[in-house]
């Protein structure tokens, strides 16, 4: 197995490059280390990313040995409904409940806000 090729600028593994076809091109410093610090080609510069997503407030009440718990309301940054409902049920927990708590049940609503 032959071992990769890595950055001597920031020591991350090297892809391969679209000018020269060796395996010598950094994405995060966009630089060959065979071509020194030409400015890279436009399809080879990573996009920026997307903004995290819409903010919703979930609402969550747990069912444990001691019955229904109260509501809590948690603001969770999402790009889908499923998503938010999945961070909310999880920040809520972390947040309201000993560790360690057995949940039963989970009584869940979203709205976006």
């Amino acid at each position: 197995m032959t071992t990769k090729t890595k950055c001597t600028i920031c020591g991350r593994q090297c892809w391969t490059c679209k000018a020269c076809n060796n395996r010598t091109y950094c994405e995060f410093c966009n630089s060959c280390n065979l071509h020194g610090q030409e400015p890279p080609t436009p399809e080879v510069i990573r996009p920026p990313r997307e903004p995290r997503g819409r903010l919703f407030v979930v609402t969550v009440a747990f069912l444990t040995k001691r019955g229904w718990s109260a509501d809590h309301q948690v603001r969770v940054r999402s790009a889908g409904l499923a998503g938010a409902i999945w961070k909310g049920v999880r920040q809520a927990r972390r947040d309201h409940l000993a560790p360690r708590t057995r949940v039963k049940q989970a009584r869940v609503s979203a709205v976006g806000a």
